[in-house]
């Protein structure tokens, strides 16, 4: 009777260390995962970030030269152009 006991009681230790072994690579793997996901997220924010740029770039650009080219062909002082 006290071996059945002392055996069940060694069974149930090693299924809990199998499980509580399990468990952990699960911890592992999540962190693991989330760490990835963190460093992802960074990189797609750098990359709007610098697109974003980009685009007030081009677009401040392209307003700067339509203005210039309104300005060659209508000036806007008050003399005429010498011709």
């Amino acid at each position: 009777m006290r071996e059945d006991f002392s055996q069940r009681l060694e069974d149930v230790e090693e299924t809990i260390h199998a499980r509580l072994w399990m468990q952990q690579g699960c911890i592992e793997n999540l962190q693991n995962g989330m760490h990835i996901n963190e460093v992802d997220k960074e990189i797609l924010k750098t990359q709007w970030t610098r697109g974003d740029e980009a685009k007030r770039s081009f677009v401040g650009r392209w307003f700067q030269m339509s203005k210039e080219d309104v300005d060659t062909f209508f000036p806007t002082s008050s003399h005429p152009p010498p011709y």
